[in-house]
This record gives structure tokens, C-alpha cells and sequence, in this order.
């Protein structure tokens, strides 16, 4: 009796503690500034890269949620005119139904992650379906565009206690962002490219979509972007590339 009077009080203590813990990374959570908030996001939920810390001027254009037919191939255009590096975060079931998009992507030398396989919210998932959507992405890269993603971008940026350690099972990087300049529900190409000019700093991971929807606000707004950054002293890699200048 007493014994498992013991033993049920210990397991509530570490319950108690572990419950303290979150609270406690949740309130700092709210009350430091975006960097710290960065930090305190991978306490809690494992690690993951939002932007690179430098001070020289090199910046990754990422594009996710592709390959769409309808926009993604003037983006390929734009940026192989423009000699622009960029990552594609590739949705599973959008490579399927387009995998010479994919291929066009590689060719390029276009650095290509994966997106999950159908833009599904990574909260609401177990681990079993969380594993699911990520080997069933990458099995689909691989057969489309002949090679395995080592960057995995979870969708809306939601993650879980199960997203970490199911990427790095899979030798997958969690790469979030640090910018987007698409603020409201429908900006102008105009909008887009005064928010990255301002907003963007060395290290920058930008944002940029090249389907679910209307897109073509960042297709005309990629060429001023490219300029806009350029005149600013600012070169452009591909994420891993980026990782490099990591200080």
C-alpha cells in the first residue's frame, strides 16, 4: 500500500515538472522578442532554422507548395534569366501529377525540399502519419527527379513534439523562415517588393509560394525583387548554400 502510494506520488511529480516546464517555456515564449522566440521554439519543439546569422549580404529565395504548372515553370524562367539560385519545398502529390516540373527543378540546380505530401497541418497528425507524409514526399522526389531532399519545410510552419524527430530520422533539416513580405489577404506585386526590400536582412530566409492559388503577383513581382535585392549588395543562394555563412 505504501509502496504504490510512493510510487504514484513520483510519477506526479514528474507529471507536475514536466507540466511546469511547458508552462513556463510557453510564458517566455510570449514575452521575448523574435529572436528569443526562435530559441524558445526549438527548446520546446527540437531544432529547425528560421534565417542565418551574418552580417554579409547573401539571402535564399524559397518557393513552396509546388510544382503548380501554372506558375511554377515563369518562376524557373525568371530565375534561371536572372542566374538566381532558389529552394522549392515540393508538395508529395504535386510532384506525382507533375514530376517533369520536378526534373526541371533539379536541372536547373534548383535546390529542392520537401513540403510534406499534401500540404496537411503537422499539429493535427500522429507520429505514424506524420512518418507517412515524409517518406511518401521523398520517395516521390526520388523517383521524379532522381534525388532524396535534405531540407523538410512542415506547412504553415506548424509543428508538433513528433516533427523533429521524425525529420532527423530521415536526415531531413527543419528550415522554417524569417520573412515574407506577403502581408494581408491580397497584396500587389508592388506591396511584395516594398516589404522584401525592407524587411530583408543579411541571412534572410524569404518566403514565396508558387501555388495554392492566384500567384501571379509573385511572378510579376520576382524580377523587381531580384533587382531590388541586387542593388542593395545582396547575392542570392540556396539554402544550404546559405547555411554556410552560419557564424
Amino acid at each position: 500500500m505504501v509502496v504504490g502510494s510512493i510510487f504514484r506520488f513520483r510519477v506526479l511529480c514528474r507529471w507536475s515538472i514536466g507540466l511546469l516546464a511547458v508552462f513556463g517555456l510557453g510564458l517566455a515564449f510570449l514575452i521575448v522578442g523574435p529572436a528569443r522566440k526562435h530559441a524558445v521554439s526549438q527548446l520546446v519543439l527540437g531544432p529547425c532554422r528560421f534565417r542565418v546569422r551574418t552580417s554579409v549580404p547573401v539571402v535564399a529565395l524559397t518557393f513552396d507548395d509546388g510544382p503548380d504548372p501554372l506558375w511554377t515553370p515563369s518562376i524557373i524562367r525568371i530565375l534561371k534569366m536572372q542566374h538566381v539560385p532558389a529552394t522549392f519545398f515540393l508538395v508529395g502529390q504535386n510532384v506525382v501529377a507533375h514530376p517533369e516540373i520536378a526534373r526541371e527543378e533539379r536541372d536547373g540546380q534548383f535546390e529542392i525540399g520537401n513540403h510534406s505530401w499534401d500540404h496537411v497541418d503537422m499539429t493535427s497528425l500522429s507520429r505514424a502519419a506524420i512518418d507517412r507524409e515524409l517518406d511518401q514526399t521523398q520517395d516521390a522526389i526520388l523517383r521524379a527527379a532522381q534525388l532524396r531532399p535534405i531540407l523538410f519545410r512542415p506547412p504553415y510552419g506548424h509543428r508538433n513534439f513528433f516533427v523533429a524527430p521524425a525529420a532527423r530520422n530521415r536526415h531531413l533539416e527543419v528550415v522554417l523562415w524569417s520573412m515574407s513580405p506577403w502581408h494581408g489577404p491580397h497584396p500587389t506585386a508592388a506591396d511584395l517588393v516594398s516589404h522584401t526590400l525592407q524587411e530583408c536582412e543579411p541571412g534572410s530566409i524569404i518566403l514565396l509560394h508558387d501555388s495554392r492559388g492566384d500567384r501571379s503577383q509573385i511572378v510579376e513581382a520576382l524580377p523587381a525583387i531580384i533587382s531590388g535585392l541586387r542593388s542593395k549588395g545582396y547575392r542570392f543562394l540556396t539554402v544550404s548554400q546559405l547555411e554556410q555563412y552560419d557564424r
